[in-house]
C-alpha cells in the first residue's frame, strides 16, 4: 500500500467516523447511532431515557411516602385503642362498657370499696363487716334456748 492509499483510507474513516459522531451529538431522544461497536444513543436519548427513569423512581418513593403514612396512621389508631382497653376492666366477655375496676364493682350491704392513695399507687381496698338481720337473730337465739 501506498502511502496515499494509506492517507485516503484513513481521511474515509475520519469522514465516516466524524459523521457518526455528528449524529451521536445531534441526533433526536428517540435514535439510537449503528456504529462499528454497536448501538449507542445519542446524546438527547441518554438525557432523556435517564428524566424517565428517574422520574419512574421519584413516583415510586412517592407512593412509598405515601404507604408508610397510611400505614403508620393505622399503627397510631391501633396503639390508641389498645392503650384504652388496656386501662379498663370487663365483667365478662359481654360487657359493653367496660371501665375502671373501682366503678365495675358493686359494694353490697355490709360490703365497702375505697381507693386508697387516689392518683397515686392506687389500691383498691374492699372491707367486710357482717350484717345480721332480724330473722337470723331469732333463729340464732332460738338456737341457745
Amino acid at each position: 500500500m501506498s502511502i496515499e492509499t494509506e492517507l485516503r483510507a484513513a481521511v474515509a474513516r475520519t469522514d465516516t467516523d466524524s459523521r457518526l459522531l455528528h449524529d451521536i451529538v445531534h441526533g433526536d431522544d428517540a435514535t439510537t447511532v449503528t456504529t462499528e461497536g454497536g448501538a449507542v444513543k445519542t446524546v438527547a436519548k441518554a438525557v432523556h431515557d435517564v428524566e424517565a427513569a428517574v422520574a419512574v423512581a421519584a413516583a415510586t418513593v412517592t407512593e412509598g411516602v405515601a404507604a408508610t403514612e397510611a400505614a403508620r396512621d393505622e399503627a397510631v389508631e391501633a396503639r390508641d385503642a389498645v392503650q384504652a382497653a388496656v386501662r379498663t376492666v370487663a365483667v365478662s366477655a359481654a360487657d359493653a362498657a367496660p371501665g375502671a375496676l373501682a366503678t365495675k364493682l358493686d359494694a353490697g350491704r355490709g360490703l365497702e370499696a375505697a381507693i386508697g392513695d387516689a392518683g397515686g399507687d392506687e389500691r383498691l381496698a374492699i372491707s367486710v363487716t357482717p350484717q345480721l338481720n332480724a330473722g337470723a337473730l331469732v333463729a340464732l337465739a332460738e338456737a341457745f334456748i
